[in-house]
């Protein structure tokens, strides 16, 4: 296992003060990279310190796995530890910032140069299990060379491929770029891996790069996937966006995928219930209410304090991207 990388951090240029604590930030070697620190997003009020890192290294897996066992173009992520100065350290996740990003819903008429990589991107994360992939058009990306890049993954590793009948997948790719054949050969390749393949999947990358990888956590994701994988041999939610116009089943889809996110909220909870146990749930709802909550602010503000100190607009002359999304 591979303690986390030091960066010492010589600039600042975004900061996204939303559901997660994310920053754009260059190290001492002139890169660009991106930086996040799970916070318990919408439910951080819930969301036990516990849960919270198992979202980080769900999305170090995640990304690996896709970048490196089904060599999509994604950019992986690592644990990090932010140098601010002498005394101050922030840790999280980071990744290299893809410069040039475009929202797919506002490319996707424009040719895409990765159709088959990008519906193996979607097929693949309903088997990773990522709930938040139906309808979250920050999620899904074109990048400068007309590719489709998902973004985003520490909502993997749930059971289940679909929600309400649903795949978890993005409706706008799914649309694109699903034909009932394409779909069948991703499920037939997925179908195909072996309890021990899985395994040692997953293993090998949290060995790999997450510096806190233990085998409990090599047993509950590899459970996941062996259970989604027998999910995904036996679903049929895919065939709902093959559905013959006006059907029944297409009303269904149109209606639970603009109200998705509503919808999916009684489904996020009971799963994180589950995960944590009622009594942790209610621990850490009580401590939050009471104003001691288990994920504590300061690192924004931290963060913030140094935009006042470090030349920004500078920076913004060298051709620095735009600011980045809390669903990077």
């Amino acid at each position: 296992m591979r303690a986390p990388e030091a960066i010492d951090v010589v600039a600042i240029w975004a900061i996204t003060r939303g559901r997660n604590d994310c920053a754009m930030i260059r190290d001492g070697s002139g890169r660009a990279l991106f930086f996040k620190r799970n916070t318990g997003s919408a439910y951080r009020a819930l969301v036990t310190s516990a849960e919270r890192r198992r979202r980080e290294v769900a999305h170090i897996v995640a990304s690996h796995l896709m970048a490196e066992t089904f060599g999509l173009p994604i950019a992986p992520f690592r644990d990090v530890v932010l140098r601010l100065d002498r005394n101050r350290r922030v840790e999280g996740i980071a990744c290299a910032y893809l410069t040039g990003l475009r929202p797919f819903h506002e490319a996707m008429h424009r040719p895409i140069t990765n159709r088959e990589d990008a519906l193996l991107q979607i097929v693949v994360l309903a088997w990773l299990g990522d709930t938040d992939r139906i309808e979250t058009p920050d999620n899904e990306c074109v990048d400068e060379q007309g590719r489709y890049i998902a973004l985003d993954f520490d909502f993997c590793f749930n059971d289940g491929v679909s929600i309400l009948g649903l795949p978890k997948a993005s409706r706008r790719g799914l649309e694109a770029f699903a034909t009932p054949a394409a779909v069948a050969r991703i499920v037939d390749r997925i179908a195909a891996l072996s309890d021990e393949t899985i395994a040692r999947m997953v293993d090998d990358v949290g060995r790999a790069w997450v510096h806190d990888w233990t085998p409990a956590l090599a047993r509950d994701f590899t459970a996941v996937l062996v259970r989604n994988r027998d999910a995904l041999r036996q679903t049929q939610a895919f065939e709902i966006f093959q559905a013959a116009h006006g059907s029944v089943r297409q009303r269904w889809s149109l209606f639970a995928t603009r109200h998705i996110f509503r919808l999916n909220i009684p489904v996020k909870l009971l799963a994180l219930i589950q995960r944590q146990g009622p009594g942790a749930t209610i621990w850490t709802l009580l401590r939050f209410l009471t104003g001691r909550p288990a994920v504590a602010r300061p690192y924004l503000s931290l963060l913030a304090a140094e935009i006042d100190r470090i030349p920004t607009r500078a920076a913004g002359r060298r051709g620095v991207p735009s600011p980045p999304s809390d669903r990077h």
